[in-house]
């Protein structure tokens, strides 16, 4: 009952929760870029800078992403055009890194769009399956998913993956909204 002095629904509290979930994820991927130098990275280096941050970003915050991925399907269509919006924002990260990739001959790519919702799928996946108890530690994920991304797209030779590292913006880090 508490919750309704708050929320005067449950669909306001799924709201609420899913865009802050949308709001971290962007902040910190904001964050992520600004610590690496993102910008001045090659096409290959961005693509492998994203999947760690993906992918350790889902494991470290897997009940916020279950929620995002499970309920989104129970937003009133208001609400999940906005979540929608703030996906749609998150995905054209994948499709600028593959434009770059393109444009530079470092990356062969068929369909932009199509390879970009194929890698997001494979690196969302991971938390339907990953432990951190599991037989691979999360470094050797990260390293094999990024292998795998590279595959994607055309690097076939060994490269080394960068160590990025990551922190996930927690809600009081938040300084501004982000209007997707």
């Amino acid at each position: 009952g508490a919750l309704y002095h708050h929320f005067a629904t449950k669909q306001d509290l799924l709201m609420c929760l899913m865009d802050e979930h949308m709001q971290r994820l962007h902040h910190s991927w904001q964050s992520h870029c600004e610590h690496h130098h993102f910008d001045g990275l090659e096409a290959a280096e961005k693509l492998d800078c994203f999947v760690q941050f993906h992918i350790r970003y889902h494991i470290a915050l897997p009940d916020d992403v279950f929620l995002s991925f499970m309920e989104l399907r129970s937003l009133k269509t208001e609400h999940f055009k906005i979540i929608e919006k703030a996906r749609k924002a998150y995905e054209q990260i994948v499709k600028d890194i593959l434009l770059q990739g393109q444009n530079t001959k470092q990356m062969q790519v068929e369909d932009t769009h199509v390879t970009a919702m194929a890698l997001l799928g494979m690196l969302t996946g991971l938390q339907y399956w990953f432990s951190q108890s599991g037989r691979l530690s999360e470094d050797e994920i990260v390293r094999s998913y990024s292998r795998l991304a590279m595959q994607m797209v055309g690097i076939t030779a060994d490269r080394p993956s960068y160590p990025f590292q990551f922190t996930p913006v927690t809600s009081g880090d938040q300084s501004s909204k982000i209007l997707y």
